[in-house]
């Protein structure tokens, strides 16, 4: 039962809200009666009800002082008014401030059924919301939580991450599993979901149901892990498992590996040395070999590592324009960049430009922008659009705007992220996807970087403030 505390200073009043209607019949039960505001305060301190049904004008606390101090203290219910027609105004307000509603006085049965039906759905929704966050948070990278502190799991129990897109099956998460058991199931981007499977001993018979109900989509599978295993470091290898297969359009499942490749590193130093000498022509073909290299299914974590050794290489050569091409992490490249050969693309212009390019309008490409940045635009996409190079774009945008085009769309999708969280109830997830994120996690790091602190944690104080 849900439960619902009344605040009235005229108790004939509180006592007819009691035995209007059938509380339990819509999963209510009345857990309190408080007498003015400040004793209604106290009294959801101590009882911690899921709604608080209030008069406005009350001793001690008026309404809205009240809805404000529940508000500085971030506890999480659900506040409705009850007040006359001359204090309809002030119960407008009220909502403004973030009360549920407001029933007008006498409460009549219905209205009070209808406020219920509709409070019971955004409790529901609110407690999914809490669900799926609480989730997510076990999965931050901050988060030390093993498997067997999840779920029940000895020290050698094996389980195994996937992170996959919906394909063609919609939002059906994942098939039935027989002899192996769901344990996580997440929604963590526009069209993607994570889930923690615990193996059973005839796994391997799974295995096969598992592919075949996968054919078409893109999945990245963890290392195989153990009750001891971070759940963090498991989703983490799915997931750039997950972006390996989406980049390099790789269907079925794509599983983690680590890797190091001396080969690449020995690319990297023959580049350095051709800059070095004055050479930056022959440096070509040694681009072209990193990207056969990357596109043979290298995990999207080490091609990031190789590109950011690579743009490193550039910048101490001289290269300027080598700055502007940088990505913040491996998702990044996947909202960016269409695939390894578009990565490497802007690199290789730097090498051998283009010549002299026509100067687009600043103000038409400024609007594009502007207009389409909760979009996957990307560089080569906007440079198509206004014919000339990636790099020229890259060099171009941060002469006008004095920020690189990645530092420009982050300003402009966190001040939109900002005020959504601090005027809407949007659940973070669909923040990140109406800021052009879709990925919680990327969202979520981004944020961090440049607020220092979590969106729940920016929601809270932008509300109590």
């Amino acid at each position: 039962m849900r439960k619902v505390l009344i605040a009235d200073d005229e108790p004939w009043i509180a006592y007819g809200l009691i035995h209007l209607i059938s509380w339990e019949d819509f999963g209510y039960t009345v857990c309190g009666l408080a007498q003015n505001g400040v004793e209604a305060l106290e009294m959801c301190r101590e009882q911690q009800p899921d709604l608080l049904l209030s008069d406005i004008r009350m001793p001690g606390l008026d309404g809205i002082a009240l809805l404000e101090a529940l508000r500085r203290e971030a506890m999480n219910l659900f506040v409705v008014f009850v007040s006359g027609y001359s204090e309809f105004e002030y119960a407008q307000s009220a909502v403004r401030l973030g009360a549920f509603d407001y029933l007008l006085k006498p409460v009549e049965p219905q209205a009070l059924t209808d406020l219920l039906e509709r409070l019971s759905a955004a409790l529901e929704k609110s407690s999914q919301q809490s669900y799926q966050e609480s989730y997510y948070a076990l999965l931050d990278s901050h988060s030390n939580v093993a498997v067997s502190q999840w779920v029940e799991a000895t020290a050698n129990h094996a389980c195994l991450f996937l992170t996959f897109d919906c394909g063609e099956h919609g939002l059906n998460p994942l098939p039935p599993l027989p002899r192996s058991r769901q344990c996580i199931v997440l929604r963590t981007g526009r069209e993607k979901y994570s889930a923690l499977l615990m193996l059973s001993q005839n796994f391997r018979k799974d295995w096969s149901s598992l592919t075949a109900f996968l054919q078409g989509r893109h999945c990245g599978a963890s290392l195989i892990g153990n009750g001891d295993s971070k759940l963090y470091q498991l989703y983490r290898q799915s997931d750039v498992a997950y972006c390996t297969a989406l980049i390099g359009n790789l269907p079925g499942i794509v599983s983690y590996r680590q890797e190091e490749d001396k080969d690449v590193a020995e690319i990297l130093r023959e580049v350095q040395n051709l800059l070095h000498s004055g050479h930056p022509e022959l440096c070509l073909h040694l681009i072209d070999r990193l990207e056969q290299f990357c596109a043979k299914g290298m995990m999207l974590n080490r091609v990031y590592r190789l590109h950011q050794e690579l743009l490193s290489i550039l910048r101490q050569a001289g290269y300027e324009g080598a700055e502007a091409l940088q990505v913040q992490d491996y998702r990044q490249i996947i909202s960016e960049y269409a695939s390894i050969p578009a990565l490497f693309a802007p690199c290789k212009a730097l090498l051998a430009p283009d010549g002299r390019q026509a100067e687009p309008s600043e103000k038409e490409l400024l609007e594009y922008v502007n207009q389409n940045f909760t979009n996957n635009i990307r560089i080569a996409d906007i440079a198509e659009q206004f014919h000339f190079s990636p790099n020229y774009f890259s060099t171009f945008f941060r002469k006008k705007t004095g920020q690189t085009y990645v530092k420009y769309i982050t300003g402009k999708r966190m001040a939109l992220a900002k005020e959504l969280l601090a005027h809407t109830e949007l659940s973070i997830q669909e923040v990140a996807d109406r800021t052009g994120y879709g990925d919680y996690y990327q969202f979520n790091r981004v944020f961090k970087k440049e607020t220092q602190m979590a969106p729940s944690q920016y929601r809270e104080e932008a509300k109590g403030s």
